[in-house]
């Protein structure tokens, strides 16, 4: 995977996959909304089998961003279940940040 390959929260099982729900969806966005993170819908392409359209987050990553790619329900659910409004990504690196950890971190270390 190149940086800036979008990334996928679960893995695609042939069968198993059920389209997001439109409140999914919702939810989703109005987070991103409210973070300033970019929500992108990605149509379905018949003619790569795809059954129904996609989204990508796009997350901080230093000065750019990097795509997170949401296609089933699933993930949906795996990212609704997250305080994804507090991770970005480091640059050049394929890491994800939780910045409460951080702060967390720089807090206990001012204290010493």
């Amino acid at each position: 995977m190149a940086a800036g390959d979008p990334i996928r929260l679960g893995a695609l099982e042939a069968g198993e996959s059920q389209p997001p729900e439109p409140e999914q969806i919702d939810r989703v966005k109005e987070r991103c909304d409210a973070a300033h993170f970019e929500f992108i819908k990605d149509p379905a392409d018949p003619t790569l089998f795809e059954e129904w359209d996609s989204y990508f987050i796009e997350f901080p990553a230093g000065r750019e961003t990097r795509p997170v790619f949401l296609y089933d329900s699933q993930d949906f659910d795996t990212i609704l279940s997250l305080e994804f409004e507090k991770y970005f990504f480091l640059a050049d690196y394929e890491a994800l940040v939780f910045i409460g950890i951080i702060l967390r971190r720089r807090r206990t270390e001012r204290c010493r």
